[in-house]
């Protein structure tokens, strides 16, 4: 299995390259590969990075991980990842560098007009215990718990910060595979309830805050957003993409626009 995500990677890169003129002969290029969730930034602080170049002729292509990422970078099939692992501490032919924070939020559907649930509530809607919201707000409609698929770094976030790692999610969770998704069921089913990255809120679903027995605000999970690249690449567009990521004040606000927090300096 492993070896065909990395042929079938190679395939769709070959299929790339032939659109864009012979790319894999072409200098001055760039490669990006990033996780699913984080793949809107990645394109958004790409082409603000080729607007901001003096560079005119690099070319840059952004494409979403089909999983494997190590295999990637070791096989030369892409130049940096954005990722939330930092997978330099494990291999010591890889150099990291944290680009942004991203934090973990709960989300439930508009209609139902809650903006505030006590973690013990929270902890039975998702193992199944409350089935109707009135048993939370007086709001008479069935629960619909969304989680994401098993072994997900997103579900193993709130199994640890919620649910200490001793419940179980319904199993009438539905199961949805992206920020994106969970966030469209959602808006989309009344009466649902789920879990998103805080880049991936809009005004489409409501945000929910959790609260401890005594009302005092529980403090959302946070994880590391990294860019990962081969030590030895000394590609000056890989170089120059790490400075304008780190340095320029436009890819910080990109960063902030999208939701996501910028690390504190050392």
């Amino acid at each position: 299995m492993r070896s065909l995500k990395i042929t079938i990677y190679l395939f769709l890169s070959f299929l790339f390259c032939s659109f864009q003129s012979g790319c894999s002969e072409r200098e001055n290029n760039l490669t990006i590969t990033s996780s699913t969730q984080l793949l809107s930034l990645s394109e958004t602080l790409a082409l603000d990075f080729k607007r901001t170049s003096t560079n005119n002729s690099i070319s840059i292509a952004v494409k979403g991980s089909l999983g494997q990422e190590e295999e990637l970078l070791n096989n030369n099939l892409t130049d940096l990842l954005i990722t939330e692992r930092d997978l330099s501490l494990e291999n010591k032919n890889l150099s990291s560098q944290i680009m942004a924070t991203d934090q973990l939020i709960i989300i439930n559907h508009k209609a139902n007009n809650l903006k505030e649930i006590k973690l013990e509530d929270l902890q039975k809607i998702f193992a199944g215990e409350i089935t109707n919201w009135n048993s939370v707000n007086k709001y008479n409609k069935t629960v619909q718990v969304l989680s994401r698929e098993a072994g997900s770094p997103i579900r193993q976030q709130f199994e640890t910060a919620f649910l200490n790692n001793n419940l179980n999610i319904s199993l009438g969770a539905l199961i949805v595979n992206s920020n994106p998704e969970m966030r469209s069921a959602i808006a989309s089913i009344n009466g649902s309830i789920g879990y998103i990255s805080v880049g991936s809120l809009n005004d489409s679903v409501q945000l929910l805050k959790v609260v401890n027995i005594d009302n005092t605000e529980i403090k959302m999970p946070t994880e590391n957003i990294y860019l990962i690249w081969k030590t030895n690449n000394q590609k000056s567009e890989l170089t120059s993409f790490l400075d304008y990521l780190k340095n320029n004040k436009s890819a910080n606000q990109i960063i902030k626009e999208q939701g996501f927090m910028i690390p504190k300096a050392d």
